[in-house]
């Protein structure tokens, strides 16, 4: 058995500061449902008398449409910016929410820490923690519809240092999260920055020195041979190949492989496109496209048209992704819960091309911005992960602070 080192202790949880306690979560806060409206009672507009009313996706998917309740219906159970908020129910059931003023629906709950035992800030870290989420999704294990009950809650166990040291540890991850919150600013500017980008360079409307020549209108049929594949399913499993299917192109016009095989039929090749012809997520991949950028890495799945060009395909990749393009292609697809895109459709899609010179200079400005882009999102992944390793060690005082 290792020994415990000096100014640590045992406790049935494990190793902390001899000047930590272990405690459930229910001794230190208190816990208020949220409130139940009927619809037509809800206003989708800010009025006179009304007060804001708080529902899961405002948190979970930071959505900015809010519905208005009258005053007298809230309780008194309002929810301030800084306060704490815990999903109660369904897909995300223990989601840890905070930075509204309002009035809670009652599949969420509001934690109420007694400020003689925890400061809020610190309980927020401790909630947000590996820890506490692992702890909830197995209590939640099982169930028809993850609830997440008042029991399960209060029995959670929090290491629980003096309130000074409760302090620096927040100030430290809160410094940590002001970083984190600068770079996600900088990749929306810079995101922003890119759409403006492409929308001048691919209509033409900027152009770069040497180059003057008409653009010529085409359909994607005569620079193109498009072709579709077959059902590579019985074939996934181990193996050095990726199949690409429906499940294949982000919304952004990524790939995404994840499907390995060992059949070497329908091999991809660098420069070939890949577009959903499918799509049963609502229409967010139909029509988007995605760039292979190694030979003989990937088999081509169902559900997927190939695009083949002798034309510069890192344009075309640009041009088809384009809102005013990818725009034109969905009002050509068919059908409700299973959306389709016809190939006779996409081989009339008609665009403006530039030299193939032109081509090659635009897709090398874009693909600088790209870089650049996908170079701060690495950073950001880098930062959130090492504020992640961090925070364990904070919150189990395996680094101490000085307070």
């Amino acid at each position: 058995m290792n020994a415990i080192k000096q100014g640590y202790k045992q406790t049935k949880v494990g190793i902390i500061p001899e000047d930590w306690e272990v405690v459930k979560l229910g001794d230190i806060c208190k816990f208020q449902q949220g409130v139940q409206v009927d619809l037509e009672l809800q206003k989708n507009y800010p009025i006179d008398g009304y007060v804001k009313f708080l529902r899961i996706e405002n948190y979970t998917q930071n959505s900015n449409d809010f519905r208005y309740i009258p005053i007298n219906l809230s309780q008194n159970k309002t929810i301030a910016e800084n306060e704490i908020a815990i999903v109660r129910y369904g897909a995300t059931a223990g989601y840890i929410a905070r930075g509204y003023n309002g009035v809670l629906a009652n599949n969420l709950f509001k934690l109420i820490p007694n400020l003689k035992f925890i400061k809020n800030e610190f309980l927020y870290f401790c909630l947000t923690s590996q820890k506490v989420f692992n702890f909830f999704q197995s209590e939640m294990a099982g169930g028809a519809m993850p609830a997440l009950s008042f029991g399960i809650v209060e029995v959670l166990k929090l290491y629980l240092p003096p309130l000074k040291q409760q302090e620096k540890i927040a100030e430290i991850l809160t410094t940590w999260d002001e970083a984190i919150s600068l770079h996600v600013k900088l990749i929306e500017e810079k995101e922003q920055l890119k759409i403006g980008l492409m929308q001048k360079l691919l209509s033409g409307e900027v152009r770069f020195s040497g180059f003057c020549d008409e653009w010529k209108k085409v359909k994607l049929g005569d620079i193109c041979n498009i072709t579709t594949g077959t059902s590579k399913s019985q074939f996934i499993g181990e193996g050095d190949y990726y199949v690409i299917d429906m499940g294949s192109v982000s919304s952004t016009g990524n790939l995404i492989a994840s499907k390995k095989t060992a059949l070497q039929k329908d091999l991809l090749q660098k420069g070939d496109l890949i577009m959903p012809k499918d799509d049963i997520g609502g229409g967010q991949i139909i029509g988007k496209v995605a760039l292979i950028e190694e030979d003989n890495k990937y088999i081509l799945g169902d559900h997927v048209f190939k695009i083949v060009t002798k034309q510069n395909s890192r344009f075309l990749l640009y041009k088809i992704n384009s809102f005013e393009v990818n725009n034109n292609l969905k009002r050509k697809v068919t059908g409700s819960a299973q959306l389709g895109l016809n190939k006779k459709n996409v081989e009339d899609l008609q665009i403006y091309l530039p030299s193939l010179p032109e081509q090659q200079r635009i897709a090398e400005v874009l693909s600088f911005a790209d870089d650049a882009l996908n170079l701060l999102k690495k950073e950001l992944e880098e930062l959130k992960q090492q504020k992640k390793g961090l925070m364990q060690k904070l919150l189990t005082g395996e680094v101490r602070v000085n307070v």
